[in-house]
């Protein structure tokens, strides 16, 4: 048995679909090149089974011959015994090649999307990544399957035109010279249908990343009133997917067409042949039989030819979905040389100098603002406006090792995203930390009512995105795996927003004890965090205009009372 996932290569695909097909061919030729071997013994014994069938005829019926009838009864058997064998065979080294296929092109996307990080979710939906993983990496998969039945089927072409030609020059130039010709026939129609299978792709991709992004936004949608505003963007969504599935619908009827009028044509134009030959005393009724069973047999091969050709152009179009989201570049560089522990943490575009071990809040007018600020703190994107002017410890972030930025600085979103799996893996998805970590961690995320209630704990799955728990719970758990990695410089977006007020005030006490010794920075208008925090840090414009306590803002800043009593408004 072998294991899967295999390794993966290490260096990334061409650019070009057709080049980056092969690229992946190469890396698993030898399970391809057996599978083509097994395809081409699968075809050919059924190609010699009528010619077998023809001399049992001619040299056992015909005679009376009985010891030959025996011997050649034997062959015909023979084969169809090792067809039977090899058949399964290639059916299981057909599997091989597809899930090794599968695997390689899923765990490409998922190296990518794990390399370029926040850059893949700005620039590709979440449905995108789905449609791409779901269909676009079947379709190169299913490709890999039957390369083999391909290379084979042109193999027994060979082979049976030349034991045709060795029997009569005419029936052979007839096949040799026919499949060449309704061959090209397939190249009609192959342009328009790959690019209205790219068309169908597109369209079927936006439909899947609105009902996904809907989905994710449910609540908000039925609280706002949103569902009719919903349900007419998707059957819209839905109209563009119908109608260009609609228009690939004509190619596609015309390929199936012609694999059924390529055999039929063969069928007529061999049986008439053959008749005329027999007529004429050049072929005997052993050879004749034996034509008879070539026609049936071409079926075959160019149903499976049609089969290559017209997965070949769903490959590409599959394959230059893939590569696009393999072209997303990463928004950070791992370059860099990493510092002495400890330091500040600087943000030259708002002025914002922030102190290790100190638990402080920063309050905005603008929430867009604010994310930015940590954005540019926690260095994911060093492109953008500003991310220059972060230092860590008086280095630019920019010149720091990213993966020692990672290490010291945390960044947690208010709406964190949780894979399938258990509470235990979403809280710990390294499986580095015990129990008791966890435990304090959940606590401190005021979380313990979550583990109690699951069924099973911490071994309770949670479903995708955490769906089986609500928003609220889903907030904390975020809090909480935030908290149980324990980083030098802690920054969280709004991380109260989705629970009530009694949970908020137990948080926000427990969140200050947590981080003890730890530097916090949280981007909030709660008052019971501001409250707790050491010092507080009121932005406008996206510039420090003041600092100090809660209290003392709220009694020297106009602005930044606005800004607590409009939250608790909104509360």
């Amino acid at each position: 048995m072998h294991p899967l996932p295999e390794p993966l290569p290490a260096g990334a695909p061409p650019r070009r679909p057709p080049a980056s097909l092969g690229w992946l061919a190469r890396h698993q030729w030898v399970s391809i090149l057996l599978g083509t071997l097994l395809d081409t013994v699968w075809l050919c014994t059924l190609a010699f089974a009528p010619w077998a069938i023809g001399r049992t005829i001619d040299e056992g019926v015909a005679t009376g011959d009985l010891s030959r009838l025996l011997a050649w009864v034997g062959i015909v058997l023979a084969f169809e015994t090792v067809h039977s064998v090899v058949e399964g065979l290639r059916d299981r080294g057909g599997i091989i090649n597809w899930t090794r296929a599968t695997y390689r092109s899923i765990g490409l996307i998922s190296r990518h999307a794990s390399r370029a990080g926040y850059a893949i979710g700005k620039k590709v939906s979440t449905g995108e990544i789905g449609a791409t993983v779901t269909g676009d990496a079947m379709s190169i998969s299913y490709l890999a399957f039957l390369v083999g039945a391909f290379i084979a089927a042109l193999l027994s072409y060979g082979i049976v035109g030349a034991i045709l030609l060795a029997t009569s020059v005419p029936l052979g130039l007839l096949v040799l010279v026919g499949v060449p010709l309704s061959s090209a026939l397939f190249f009609i129609v192959v342009r328009p249908l790959r690019t209205r299978q790219a068309e169908q792709r597109a369209a079927s991709g936006r439909m899947t990343s609105l009902a996904a992004d809907t989905v994710a936004g449910l609540r908000v949608l039925r609280g706002a009133g949103g569902e009719r505003m919903f349900v007419e963007r998707y059957q819209a969504a839905s109209d563009e997917t119908r109608a260009t599935g609609i228009r690939l619908a004509t190619p596609l009827g015309i390929i199936d067409g012609i694999q059924v009028l390529i055999p039929g044509s063969f069928i007529v134009a061999l049986t008439w042949a053959g008749a005329l030959l027999v007529q004429a005393g050049h072929l005997t009724p052993g050879q004749l039989v034996s034509f008879y069973g070539y026609a049936g047999f071409l079926v075959m091969p160019i149903r499976l030819a049609a089969e290559a050709v017209s997965t070949f152009t769903r490959g590409q179009v599959g394959a230059g979905r893939i590569l696009g989201v393999l072209g997303v570049e990463p928004l950070t560089t791992a370059e860099g040389s990493a510092p002495a522990e400890g330091g500040s943490l600087a943000d030259d575009t708002s002025g914002l100098s922030l102190v290790a071990g100190r638990f402080v809040a920063v309050v905005g007018d603008d929430a867009d603002t604010m994310t930015a600020l940590l954005d540019r703190l926690a260095r994911l994107d060093d492109s953008a406006a500003g991310a220059g002017g972060v230092r860590l410890g008086g280095i630019g972030v920019g010149g720091i090792a990213l993966a020692e930025v990672r290490r010291r600085v945390v960044r947690a979103d208010a709406d964190p995203f949780l894979f399938r799996g258990t509470l235990r893996d979403a809280l710990d998805p390294h499986s580095h930390l015990s129990d008791e970590h966890l435990a304090a961690a959940v606590r401190s995320a005021a979380a313990s009512d979550i583990v109690d209630a699951l069924p099973h704990g911490l071994q309770s799955q949670i479903g995708e995105r955490g769906r089986l728990i609500s928003g609220g719970q889903r907030q904390r758990v975020g809090l909480a795996r935030a908290l149980a990695l324990d980083p030098e410089w802690l920054l969280l977006e709004t991380p109260t927003s989705a629970v009530d007020s009694h949970t908020e005030a137990i948080i926000a006490g427990r969140l200050r004890h947590a981080r003890e010794g730890r530097s916090t920075l949280v981007a909030t208008t709660s008052p019971m965090l501001l409250a707790e925090a050491d010092e507080v840090v009121l932005l406008s414009a996206g510039v420090v205009a003041a600092s100090g306590t809660h209290r003392e803002l709220l009694e020297s800043e106009p602005a930044y009372l606005a800004i607590v009593r409009r939250a608790e408004g909104e509360s």
